[in-house]
């Protein structure tokens, strides 16, 4: 229908289901509802047990700055297909933007906080570029582990390594370390880059400690949350390298 509508979005390829989800949600922010109510909302509807909580209630939109001129996150990463070099990222709506006060609570009261294995630069640091959040998340406190998305010096999936050179930030753990060394106390590389320890250390102060980070399926996934929580409550935030 999109193509025939001759439609500006018909590169974003959507199914009913997604489809179904942004018309709801497009729906209820339009009466007002917030996007935290909507969120709890929808993973209530869905059955998800755990609380997910939009940092903010604000659109953050994430700009590309590349080659061919600013583009939105989603028009560089699906429509171009991340192809453009990328000059810069801009987060101007997001320093715009408040951190809720529901995601500031939990930060106060949590005894661990993990930044998953994301790109850092497109889905970690988008978040952490909102009004308040740096401030919060260095006052958690619990540990704070950030998980490397690197194995290798490559990325599992996604323009994660592209995007590093074409932002000349590097493309190693220890770049990862640097990116994440204000926020986190510990960092977890893949075993397999074990001997990669020696160059963070020189660069910052981080923990570091190796364990298998591929997740190629929710077993898998599982088995590393866990390991995560197990080793954070023999860990304190201050220690030495494992």
């Amino acid at each position: 229908m999109d193509q025939k509508l001759d439609s500006p979005g018909v590169w974003m390829k959507l199914g009913d289901a997604d489809l179904g989800l942004h018309i709801y949600r497009t729906s209820r922010l339009a009466q007002g509802a917030s996007l935290t109510a909507v969120t709890e909302e929808v993973t209530r509807r869905f059955g998800v047990p755990c609380a997910l909580m939009p940092v903010s209630d604000e659109e953050c939109p994430t700009m590309v700055e590349t080659t061919i001129g600013v583009l939105r996150l989603q028009e560089w990463f699906v429509r171009e297909h991340a192809g453009p070099a990328v000059k810069k990222l801009h987060f101007d709506a997001a320093r715009q933007g408040r951190v809720t006060d529901r995601v500031r609570a939990a930060l106060r009261a949590a005894d661990l906080v993990v930044l998953a294995p994301s790109n850092p630069y497109l889905s970690i640091l988008p978040m952490l570029e909102v009004g308040g959040m740096r401030e919060e998340l260095r006052k958690v406190p619990g540990l704070k582990m950030a998980v490397s998305p690197l194995i290798g010096g490559q990325a599992i999936k996604g323009p994660l390594v592209k995007l590093m050179s074409d932002l000349r930030v590097g493309s190693s753990n220890s770049d990862i370390a640097a990116a994440y060394a204000d926020y986190a106390d510990l960092l977890v590389i893949d075993e397999s880059d074990s001997r990669d320890r020696v160059n963070i250390l020189k660069r910052c102060s981080l923990q570091i400690v190796a364990f298998p980070t591929l997740i190629p399926d929710a077993l898998r996934a599982k088995e590393l949350a866990r390991w995560l929580i197990e080793f954070a409550s023999t860990r304190s935030t201050v220690g030495v390298t494992a």
